[in-house]
């Protein structure tokens, strides 16, 4: 397996200071894309078009896989509704809602990368010399890659 190349402290250095200016850039174009993202107009859901199931309701398969991961958040199913379709969670992804009283919005969504940047995980890996070893990532010859999560498995698979 091939590794990163190994200099002198001083050419480190030059080299960690040319991507600290690109770094503060991206973190400056982060900052002015969620100043942006606040500002995204929001859709007024029709809270009589969904009906959620609570888990002490028929929650489908929701309550035996949150008490297999031991999870105490409460979960509501939205099985049974076309709610998933209409919001594109067809797939995995982030959605933001804004409650005011009794009035739901819809505010920001995202799915696929555009959830990586919440999970630390990935976060940190993407600093190692390795990356996530992910066939999508752009590295040097003879870096390990595999498909993207193949390594993924619920924790107690692990």
């Amino acid at each position: 397996m091939n590794r990163p190349q190994v200099v002198s402290e001083q050419e480190w250095q030059t080299a960690r200071d040319a991507l600290l200016v690109k770094e503060k850039e991206y973190t400056r174009a982060l900052d002015a894309l969620a100043a942006e993202r606040r500002r995204l107009p929001m859709v007024k859901l029709d809270p009589a078009k969904y009906t959620f199931t609570a888990p002490d309701g028929s929650a489908a398969e929701i309550e035996a896989l949150r008490a297999r991961f031991g999870w105490s958040v409460r979960w509501y199913s939205s099985y049974g509704t076309s709610f998933n379709d209409d919001m594109g969670l067809t797939s995995f992804g982030l959605s933001v809602r804004l409650r005011d009283g009794d009035e739901v919005f819809r505010g920001y969504f995202t799915t696929a990368r555009g959830v990586d940047r919440l999970r630390l995980d990935f976060n940190l890996l993407d600093l190692t010399p390795y990356g996530r070893q992910e066939q999508w990532e752009d590295s040097p010859e003879g870096w390990p890659q595999d498909p993207t999560m193949s390594w993924l498995r619920p924790h107690d698979e692990y």
